[in-house]
C-alpha cells in the first residue's frame, strides 16, 4: 500500500495544529482561573506547601493597607513585607498540615449581611462579593482609581476570610480582599481578625 505524500503532510499539519491549540486552550484556562480555584491554590502553595515566595506571588502588583498609624500611603515593598510577615507567622502557628481541613476553617458572618458564594471549598474559606458601601472599611478609601490605574478591576471585589485551626489562645483569621488585575485574581488588601 502505497501512502500519498500530500495526504501524509495534511495530517501532520492538522496534528500540529491540534496540538497549538490545544495547548493554548490550557495555557488560557490557567489563566483565567475562578476565583475559588486561585484562592485555593494561593491557600495550599502557602499552609500546605509552605512556600512563602510562591505564595506572595499572588499579592497584588499594587496592593492597599490599612494598617498605617499616620496617613502616608505603605510603599509596595512595605505592604509586601507585613504579607510575608503574615505567612511566616502562621506557617510558625500551625506546623506542617496536610490538608486545609487540617489549618483553616471559614469565619462565621453576620446573618444577613454579606451574599455567600458557593464554591468547593466552602468548608475551609467564605467567599463573598465585597459590598460598595463596604469598600472604604476593607481598602481605607473609596477612591479607587489609582488601583484602576494598574490594571485592577475594581467592579468585582471579593473578600475570602477564614480562620486557623489553632488552640483558642492563639485563635486568628485573615480578610483577605481578591480583584482580576491584569487577567489574573490576586489579592488586592489583606487584614488580620483577633479574638
Amino acid at each position: 500500500m502505497r501512502i500519498n505524500k500530500k495526504f501524509t503532510l495534511f495530517i501532520v499539519c492538522f496534528l500540529f495544529l491540534l496540538i497549538n491549540i490545544q495547548s493554548s486552550f490550557v495555557h488560557s484556562k490557567n489563566k483565567t482561573l475562578s476565583l475559588s480555584h486561585q484562592v485555593y491554590n494561593f491557600l495550599t502553595t502557602w499552609l500546605i506547601e509552605q512556600n512563602e515566595k510562591q505564595a506572595l506571588e499572588f499579592l497584588s502588583l499594587s496592593p492597599v493597607a490599612c494598617f498605617s498609624a499616620d496617613d502616608n500611603k505603605q510603599s509596595h515593598d512595605e505592604i509586601q513585607q507585613l504579607f510575608k510577615e503574615v505567612l511566616s507567622q502562621a506557617i510558625m502557628e500551625l506546623g506542617k498540615r496536610h490538608s486545609l481541613a487540617e489549618s483553616i476553617e471559614p469565619f462565621d458572618l453576620p446573618k444577613g449581611k454579606y451574599t455567600k458564594t458557593s464554591h468547593q471549598w466552602k468548608e475551609s474559606f467564605v467567599l463573598v462579593p465585597l459590598p460598595k458601601k463596604e469598600i472604604e472599611t476593607y481598602l481605607c478609601t473609596n477612591d479607587l482609581s489609582s488601583l484602576s490605574k494598574h490594571g485592577v478591576d475594581t467592579k468585582n471585589l471579593y473578600l475570602v476570610i477564614f480562620t486557623f485551626k489553632v488552640p483558642e489562645d492563639k485563635k486568628g483569621g485573615l480578610i483577605l480582599v481578591w480583584a482580576r488585575e491584569r487577567e489574573q485574581w490576586r489579592i488586592i488588601s489583606f487584614d488580620a481578625i483577633s479574638f
